[in-house]
């Protein structure tokens, strides 16, 4: 059970105390303080969403630079990435990859 209440974050389970007869007499918890966890797995994917950023406008800059270079081939990497694009999706392959 993930509690995420007014700033903190806390993980508890719970699990039955039997007595010798078996029948249940208590519950045995325990509670955990995620709270910097989830701080710091959101600051990681807020980073990776930077980075992925950066790479797609590096990227994009570099074909913009061969164009410009070379306007023959204009355009061909985007049919290339098209083309790799539709087999990937044939191929039913997550997204990222």
């Amino acid at each position: 059970m993930l509690n995420e209440g007014k700033g903190a974050t806390s993980w508890g389970t719970a699990a039955k105390l039997f007595d010798v007869s078996g029948n249940i007499v208590g519950a045995i918890e325990s509670v955990r303080d995620v709270t910097e966890q989830k701080r710091n797995q959101k600051h990681l994917q807020e980073t990776l969403d930077r980075l992925r950023n950066a790479v797609e406008t590096t990227i994009q800059v570099m074909v913009s630079a061969v164009e410009a270079r070379d306007p023959y081939t204009a355009g061909h990497q985007l049919k290339v990435s098209d083309l790799a694009q539709a087999i990937a999706t044939e191929m039913k392959l997550p997204e990222e990859k």
